[in-house]
């Protein structure tokens, strides 16, 4: 009778088999949930204490630690007595300043013995393949087995396979360890010895097992929101997504703890200050007739005359890297929620944000808003057309922060300081330039010429003609924005005309700034005339006129 040699799947399936993860060891007092405002953080740490009178210290509370706004409270049975604390200097200081990054070191190190341990098991699995054969000690048992050899030859090649692929995936996890490691080493070396640390100090008693809270503020914490906007051209819809930028060097891991994201403020002026007595006080001018100063000749008045600008086009600059920052930490839920003095976003689940400085990001909502797209020309700052997705402003709050901009699945580039509620109310947001809207201009020379009796006065023209052209299969909607001289004083006289007259005059509530608003069938173009006329004094210098060719 062949013995026949046992198949080797039940025998990986041992030698696989991993030990139970060690139990965590728990802090005697932990953060239990973080608010974040824009330059600080109120943080909430809690301790459970048996019951009976207790001298409870807390030690390594962060510089940043705000001894003023500690509030601590707990469980009805809980009275808490005398509270004070002490200066930590020297030696455990620095062991005070090193406690974060020591405490991920050793989670690493951990983490990294887990790796070794599994490639260990692999590396007996394999150890096992290669000395399994399917022979037999003779001949007989060869013949015996031969039925069987193809099989268990397929099956051996499949295992042997899925143990080079995990010791692949186990080295790379080792290497990323290591990375983590050598970084988390070095920066244990810039520690500042210096930083004053605080032992907190307080007597409690209570009736049975109880659970004490602390509240403080702590500095090296803040927030920002930002934004990826990104236009469907086609569906004339926008959707954009906001996230939060979260970054924290309190000297405290916030570890498995409730996050709340606030756009409140806690440092701001809380009342309004009176106003001081508005005093006028004459100040004579002593300049001699006749001087020098001021440029102008006896007698000649200098005449500013203005024309409402129109403020340039923040020009996207071109993406360099088309892959956006991409967050790999698990999804998080986050519920928002209005109120008249604030907005919150709070976690739906308990998050790790660590004392490193980093930025975290954080997805907030989305929003999906139907918009109005057309094609807005300036040629004051340019002959070219730039795409403009306008709405209505969502409801809420909504904070000013940089926005990636996506257009029909590109990226675009982004803009710093945006808000999707503008002072209009208006959510309003550039999409890049279209090349596929041509603009040209026409200016005619600009003339000047004398008027009234003994050329006492100067009147100077000028004209411009705007040609804009659709090269689209499509129609487009395009605005036309230009600006007109506006006089300062009665004795200059500016007379305007246009043809056509402008869609809205006083755009935006600018004066003298006109808009046109006109669709374009494909390949059709729009004639735009202006012409301008300024009538002043003789005695009357203007500074910023078109230049008369000679």
């Amino acid at each position: 009778m062949t013995r026949r040699r046992p198949q080797p799947f039940a025998c990986l399936a041992a030698l696989l088999a991993t030990a139970p993860p060690a139990a965590r060891a728990q802090d005697v007092s932990r953060i239990v949930a973080a608010t974040v405002f824009e330059d600080s953080a109120v943080v909430e740490r809690q301790l459970r204490t048996p019951g009976g009178t207790r001298h409870v210290l807390v030690a390594c509370m962060p510089p940043g630690f705000a001894a003023a706004t500690l509030q601590i409270d707990g469980d009805p049975t809980l009275h808490v007595g005398d509270v004070r604390t002490e200066a930590v200097t020297g030696d455990e200081a620095l062991a005070c300043a090193r406690g974060p990054a020591d405490a991920r070191i050793r989670a690493l190190e951990e983490q990294k013995a887990a790796l070794k341990a599994q490639t260990q098991a692999d590396d007996m699995a394999l150890d096992y393949l290669r000395r399994w054969n399917g022979g037999a000690a003779d001949a007989a048992a060869r013949a015996a087995s031969a039925p069987h050899a193809l099989p268990a030859a397929d099956g051996l090649r499949k295992s042997a396979v899925d143990l080079f692929a995990d010791q692949a995936r186990l080295a790379h996890q080792a290497a990323d360890i290591d990375r983590q490691l050598a970084q988390l080493r070095k920066s244990t070396h810039d520690v500042p010895a210096h930083v004053p640390w605080t032992t907190l100090k307080l007597d409690l008693s209570t009736t049975g097992a109880a659970t004490l809270r602390m509240r403080y503020q702590v500095g090296g914490a803040h927030w920002q929101v930002g934004y990826r906007a990104a236009l469907d051209s086609a569906a004339s819809t926008l959707t954009l997504e906001r996230h939060a930028e979260i970054s924290q060097a309190s000297g405290e891991d916030w570890t498995d703890a409730a996050l709340t994201l606030s756009m409140g403020y806690v440092n701001r002026l809380s009342h309004p200050r009176s106003p001081e007595s508005w005093k006028l006080v004459p100040r004579r001018d002593l300049s001699l007739p006749g001087s020098a100063q001021g440029g102008a000749a006896p007698g000649m008045q200098r005449v500013e005359l203005t024309g409402s600008r129109i403020s340039p086009f923040t020009m996207l600059p071109e993406a360099r890297d088309a892959t956006p920052k991409l967050d790999t930490t698990p999804v998080v839920g986050v519920r928002v929620e209005e109120h008249d003095w604030e907005t919150l976003f709070r976690t739906t689940q308990p998050v790790t944000v660590p004392s490193d400085g980093q930025p975290h990001m954080l997805a907030l909502d989305t929003l999906v808003v139907p918009v109005q797209v057309r094609l807005q020309v300036v040629p004051l700052q340019g002959m070219a057309a730039f795409e403009l997705a306008d709405a209505p402003a969502p409801a809420g709050r909504w904070g000013e922060g940089k926005v990636q901009v996506w257009r029909d699945g590109s990226l675009v580039g982004e803009e710093a300081d945006w808000s999707p509620r503008d002072d209009d109310n208006r959510l309003s947001l550039y999409f890049g330039r279209d090349d596929r809207v041509r603009v040209s201009v026409q200016r005619p020379p600009a003339m000047s010429a004398a008027t009234g009796l003994f050329g006492s006065g100067t009147r100077r023209s000028w004209g411009s003609i705007f040609v804009v052209t659709n090269d689209h299969s499509t129609p487009q909607a395009v605005e036309l924005i230009d600006a007109a001289p506006v006089s300062q004083d009665e004795s200059v006289k500016v007379t305007s005309r246009y043809e056509p007259a402008p869609t809205t005059p006083n755009w935006q509530h600018k004066p003298g700034v006109n808009a046109w608003s006109f669709k374009l069938a494909p390949g059709q173009s729009q004639r735009i005339s202006v012409s301008q006329q300024v009538e002043y004094p003789k005695d009357v210098t203007l500074t910023n006129l078109p230049t008369v060719e000679p």
